[in-house]
């Protein structure tokens, strides 16, 4: 049955046009009328062909394992949200969040090329939400650039999960077995093992990739009819890295091909060299504590011991100072060794990271540029330069210091962790995610406690995108490394009490309490899980603690007060 505008399904989804219609069903614009300001979403309509009642069956259960997924995947919030899926007169509905933006292929049309950077940009993105997807376990099988829907803020949104799709293919063969009538995918952009019912998760690698050299080069790339092979860059001029990944992207045999949206990920960093006028926005979906609460953590700014004792006594006296935490007498010192020698690379860096130890970002900023002027293309100067830029709250051109240290030391997993702490200080949260992964992936596990840092971090990040289960997680697997990490057991209780586990969190804060008894989060925020509990008292109690260590922080004196107002006080 095809919709009119002004048809209402479910009592309250009303048409008002037509988004699109295919072999797959019809996608229909609408506004929901239960809600204020009736706001617009997408149905999705899906006629599949009921030929028998194993097809019936099957299609039924299909659907609703389909739509379990999608609920699962529209937690992140380039994926729209499924906000209802239904079964009305054979035909099976799926309502989604509505995105307010424009798809790539009016954009490729209007635009005819995106330059070198606002692809490697596109892929990131895009990337970035795979990472998510596949972790689910999921294939998209779909993408192309009409899938692709960047939204208002910028940010790229992945749409039409091809899963749900066989639904409607679904159909019976003389044996009475349940086939697929039309492969997932779409030609010219589906992977070779794909368009034969095998695809893997590198498929939407490929997919992805004959995309973005679509978007590079203006058309979709031609195969070689020997090899079947893609040619598309003879006689391009384009960054010869660049042009390595998109063709690993796109190999025919899947084995040589990426195996992993973060690997391809990982790849684009070395290419980070560049300056980009994009602006991602990362809006903050879930805000921190209160007013003033700021989760610190430990050693989140990791700086490599690089260098060991050297020859000349009063560098090693210096470097000491520095080890044992003596900041502001070893940038002193190494005050010193620079006396001796102006042009001491190591003694430069060493007194860049004590003066970020010390605060005092400008003076580290200047140490850290000229031991770049010494040695242009050592990582660990223009990894002393992001961190005493970020410090500064300069996060954009920390992000390009960084860059530069991933490029030239791709294999650290500390200047992996460091990135990824500048994006989660500038709310870039799924790359931050990204960069953490990395780390852990990079990380030798020498070092627990190091170890132990990456995987908070991760978590941290985890949290402030929303994703409070994975957060959950990630905290866990840092305090299976250190017991005794009080950050850690902290962003484990804001993660269970977000996610409405009130009891848990107070377990939680109360095990980082013990450890660090004077941590003002701990004690406020178990005063908000006390309250949710209608523990008053207790709930009062905690305030108190968290006002005695931070007498003028606003946020424990207004809950204090609230909850006293409650008390009848």
């Amino acid at each position: 049955m095809n919709l009119q505008p002004g048809d209402i399904l479910r009592g309250h989804y009303q048409i008002t046009e037509q988004l699109g219609r295919g072999f797959y069903g019809q996608t229909y614009l609408a506004q929901d009328l239960h809600l204020p300001g009736k706001p617009r979403c997408v149905v999705k309509q899906l006629q599949p062909a009921l030929n028998s009642q194993l097809v019936r069956q099957q299609a039924e259960d299909y659907f609703e394992q389909e739509a379990n997924v999608l609920q699962i995947l529209g937690i992140h919030n380039q994926i729209p949200q499924l906000l209802a899926h239904f079964e009305e007169n054979q035909e099976f509905y799926l309502v989604q969040e509505f995105i307010n933006g424009q798809d790539l292929s009016k954009e490729l049309k209007d635009r005819k090329r995106f330059n070198e950077n606002q692809v490697i940009c596109l892929l990131e993105d895009v990337l970035a939400v795979l990472m998510h997807v596949h972790q689910q376990g999921v294939i998209h099988r779909d993408i192309k650039p009409s899938n692709l829907i960047r939204r208002q803020d910028g940010k790229i949104c992945l749409i039409d999960f091809g899963a749900v799709k066989e639904i409607v293919a679904l159909s019976v063969n003389d044996q009475g077995q349940t086939i697929l009538t039309k492969p997932i995918g779409t030609p010219g952009y589906v992977s070779p093992e794909q368009e034969k019912g095998k695809p893997n998760f590198n498929s939407d690698i490929y997919s992805l990739g004959v995309t973005a050299i679509e978007a590079l080069i203006g058309k979709i790339p031609e195969k070689d009819s020997r090899t079947d092979e893609f040619i598309w860059h003879t006689g391009l001029q384009i960054n010869p890295k660049l042009k390595a990944i998109l063709t690993k992207m796109v190999l025919k045999n899947t084995t040589n091909r990426y195996q992993s949206a973060l690997e391809v990920y990982s790849e684009l960093q070395t290419l980070r060299n560049y300056s980009t006028t994009r602006v991602n926005h990362f809006p903050r979906l879930f805000p921190l504590l209160g007013v003033g609460v700021v989760v610190v953590a430990l050693l989140v700014i990791l700086i490599p011991r690089i260098f060991v004792a050297k020859g000349d006594q009063v560098f090693n006296e210096a470097n000491e100072l520095f080890n044992s935490g003596q900041y502001e007498k070893a940038a002193e010192a190494f005050d010193k060794v620079l006396e001796l020698n102006p042009n001491d690379y190591e003694a430069l860096i060493r007194q860049g990271n004590a003066y970020i130890k010390l605060k005092e970002y400008t003076k580290s900023l200047n140490a850290c540029e000229k031991a770049i002027q010494i040695k242009q293309n050592e990582a660990y100067a223009w990894n002393c330069k992001a961190l005493a830029l970020q410090n500064s709250q300069q996060y954009e051109a920390a992000l390009a210091a960084h860059n530069t240290a991933i490029q030239l030391n791709a294999k650290s997993a500390v200047f992996w962790n460091n990135r990824g702490d500048t994006r989660l200080k500038s709310k870039q949260y799924d790359k931050a995610i990204a960069d953490f992964d990395n780390a852990i992936l990079l990380d030798d596990k020498s070092d627990k406690d190091k170890s132990s840092v990456y995987l908070y971090n991760r978590g941290k990040a985890l949290y402030e995108s929303g994703k409070y289960l994975e957060a959950i997680a990630s905290f866990d697997d840092a305090i299976n490394l250190n017991q005794n990490y009080h950050y850690a057991w902290t962003g484990r209780g804001n993660a269970l009490r977000l996610s409405e586990q009130y009891e848990k969190s107070v377990a939680a804060y109360d095990r980082a309490i013990q450890i660090a008894p004077k941590d003002y989060e701990s004690w406020y925020s178990k005063c908000l899980s006390l309250e949710k509990l209608d523990k008053i008292d207790e709930a009062i109690e905690s305030c108190n603690q968290a006002i005695q260590i931070e007498p003028k922080n606003p946020a424990a004196i207004d809950a204090k007060q609230r909850l006293e107002k409650k008390q009848g006080r």
